[in-house]
């Protein structure tokens, strides 16, 4: 499931920055990156256009939610924690897996300090309450997927116009 997830974003990626640039868009259109940026990524990463993060797999914990008013509450507060974190650049990418009858998801950090991102989920107020167990574990990914805010951003306000 990992290595399936993980696969999907790579391609999700390599196919955006392949559009953009075998198209010769790179400034003209708004999924693409201009010259600069595209400049600025190649700085961030290697001579693959690859980084290192750092991904939090989290896991039901050993402590379970006894009413629903306790649950969206803490749920909320987990869920406004890491939206803080994704608009600040701390967090590139989460999301919840749909294929398991248990609440397993993930969180790919902009960081390779595993000890600064154990610090920051410890903060999170489902897993300082034991509802859900982190795992980290170091990632090679492509340095574009630090751009997927700004696509998610142009995305979602297209939606709602």
């Amino acid at each position: 499931m990992k290595t399936y997830f993980l696969l999907l974003i790579f391609m999700f990626v390599s196919m955006f920055h392949e559009s953009c640039t075998q198209t010769q868009k790179a400034t003209t259109d708004e999924f693409c990156l201009n010259q600069e940026e595209l400049t600025q990524l190649k700085g961030l990463g290697d001579s693959l256009g690859m980084k290192e993060y750092t991904i939090c797999m989290l896991n039901p914990g050993i402590k379970k939610m006894m009413y629903l008013e306790d649950f969206n509450s803490i749920n909320n507060a987990h869920f406004g924690y890491l939206k803080m974190l994704a608009d600040s650049g701390i967090i590139s990418l989460l999301g919840i897996y749909t294929e398991t009858n248990q609440l397993n998801s993930f969180v790919i950090f902009n960081s390779t300090d595993t000890v600064y991102v154990k610090s920051l989920m410890e903060k999170s107020p489902k897993v300082a309450d034991n509802l859900l167990i982190p795992s980290y574990y170091k990632w090679y990914g492509p340095v574009a997927l630090t751009k997927l805010k700004e696509i998610h951003t142009v995305v979602t306000s297209k939606k709602s116009n």
